[in-house]
């Protein structure tokens, strides 16, 4: 029988920063550097970023922000590989949707990863618009908004 994980959800705070980034970095199977720790850490400290934690280990985490035109944007959503289909990233993703209020959300995915649109639809995201050639790879985009 599998085991159902207890786990809260906390801003994130400078402690949590290199932990952060590095679960977030392994779950996009990104490199870090100290220069990406030292570009991303004031994010992880200042914008609306949430963890996700079992028994003091940060499992999952969000970062999301204002933008100038008044919106919110979600940089990025992560859940290590074994605490998912636990409902974390329904849980992160529902404190960034009460933390905007009445503000639309905008969050952004690669076209060739369907499952996500599948999740982001199921939480009331819909397609906004499509970008073509956008990430560094040349890969496409879908840019997603939520509005209450």
């Amino acid at each position: 029988m599998e085991r159902k994980h207890r786990f809260q959800i906390r801003l994130a705070n400078h402690e949590d920063a290199i932990s952060f980034l590095k679960l977030e970095a392994r779950c996009f199977k990104m490199r870090t550097s100290k220069d990406t720790i030292y570009f991303w850490t004031p994010a992880v400290c200042y914008l609306w970023s949430y963890k996700a934690i079992v028994d003091d280990k940060i499992v999952g985490g969000i970062i999301a922000t204002p933008t100038r035109d008044g919106n919110w944007y979600v940089n990025s959503l992560f859940v290590h590989p074994s605490y998912r289909k636990h409902r974390i990233a329904t849980r992160l993703l529902s404190k960034i949707v009460k933390t905007a209020g009445n503000k639309k959300i905008f969050l952004d995915i690669k076209t060739n990863r369907r499952f996500l649109m599948d999740f982001y639809n199921k939480h009331g995201f819909r397609l906004h618009k499509l970008e073509k050639n956008y990430y560094y790879d040349g890969s496409d985009r879908y840019l997603l908004m939520y509005s209450h």
